[in-house]
């Protein structure tokens, strides 16, 4: 599911000259070659040191497998995300909520106002007798996918739910 997506992304991003390093639970994900891979045995350690890892590694890409998950998405948009592509696999299930999380978390309405984002979602599943999953027809089998316009950005800065 959301490894492969990235691994398919980093396969996109790979050029000659890129530095790119994934932090992943495990060393399954098909990444590229060129991909640098650092498997984090706890998630707390991974989530306080990656910036430092990718900064320190001069990374133009970096990938965060499974590593952010619930309010630590925020820390996408720190420091450490600036001048570099990031792909980051997270828990979310809802898109919406997550941009709108991620713009009242600090710097997000600055981050999102000034940098180029984009965001994947595969499709809903259900679980027997789970209600956090949904079943929906129009989005079986479906990539989604949302990138910020202007008119969203514009809401972000008003203060708006994007």
């Amino acid at each position: 599911g959301g490894s492969l997506v990235l691994a398919a992304l980093a396969a996109l991003a790979a050029r000659p000259d890129r530095r790119m390093i994934a932090l992943e639970p495990g060393s399954s994900t098909p990444y590229p070659e060129s991909v640098t891979r650092v498997v984090f045995g706890s998630r707390e350690d991974a989530v306080a040191r990656w910036g430092e890892l990718v900064v320190g590694q001069g990374a133009d890409v970096a990938i965060l497998d499974d590593l952010l998950r619930a309010d630590s998405i925020s820390d996408v948009l720190s420091g450490a995300s600036v001048g570099r592509l990031v792909f980051a696999r997270t828990d979310w299930l809802d898109g919406k909520a997550l941009l709108s999380f991620l713009a009242r978390s600090p710097h997000g309405r600055a981050v999102l106002s000034d940098r180029p984002f984009a965001m994947l979602s595969l499709p809903a599943a259900r679980c027997d007798g789970s209600h956090v999953w949904e079943l929906s027809e129009e989005r079986a089998a479906s990539l989604g996918s949302t990138i910020l316009t202007d008119q969203d950005r514009d809401a972000i800065l008003n203060s708006k739910t994007a």
